[in-house]
């Protein structure tokens, strides 16, 4: 991390971006890990799993949302957020676009046509809002919990769901702060590696 900005500016001439501390992400790991897909996914995929089964054309953004459901992906995010703090994250909240997803038909936002109507999936309890979500994302954020002491018990719950479901074991199998090399480190020196490599 302690070249992100060296490297940003060799990227200028052919990608505008900015980093840290321009923007408030430390590392990789809060980037991924702030990334929609952990929160939003495997939870809100595993409650519509039914209508996942039942449609050619499941949409989760378009056929999965409801109040309910957004109120479990705030619960998950609330959940995120409170590892995030032992580790000196902080988290990004979807809310907002998952009430417009929500709303849509009856207040359309033009900056979410494409998203809302063209994202297709989860097809199936293979699709990788379910696989790709608790193999990497979901995992991480458990081992990172399981390091600092803390229970996430709804991310938790829905890696053992789509584990049984889908006959793996994504605790065992997944991402994990011990398999990325730092198993026995505590947030600030998990931070200090990732910081100075």
């Amino acid at each position: 991390a302690k070249d992100s900005r060296r490297f940003v500016e060799s990227l200028k001439e052919c990608y505008d971006c900015v980093c840290y501390p321009d923007i408030p992400q430390k590392n990789v790991l809060e980037i991924a890990l702030n990334a929609p897909n952990g929160a939003i996914h495997l939870i809100a995929s595993e409650v519509n799993t039914d209508g996942v089964a039942r449609s050619a054309d499941f949409r989760l953004y378009r056929d999965g949302l409801s109040a309910s459901v957004v109120k479990l992906i705030e619960a998950v995010e609330k959940e995120r957020d409170a590892v995030f703090g032992k580790f000196g994250f902080s988290g990004r909240s979807n809310m907002e676009m998952m009430n417009a997803c929500l709303n849509y038909v009856d207040s359309p936002k033009p900056e979410l046509l494409g998203f809302y109507l063209t994202t297709t999936g989860p097809d199936g309890v293979a699709h990788r809002y379910y696989t790709e979500d608790a193999y990497a994302g979901n995992c991480l954020l458990l081992s990172m919990a399981d390091a600092v002491g803390m229970k996430m018990p709804l991310m938790s719950s829905a890696v053992t769901i789509i584990s049984a479901v889908n006959g793996k074991d994504y605790r065992r199998e997944g991402i994990t702060l011990e398999k990325l090399g730092f198993a026995g480190m505590d947030p600030t020196e998990i931070n200090h590696r990732l910081f100075e490599g």
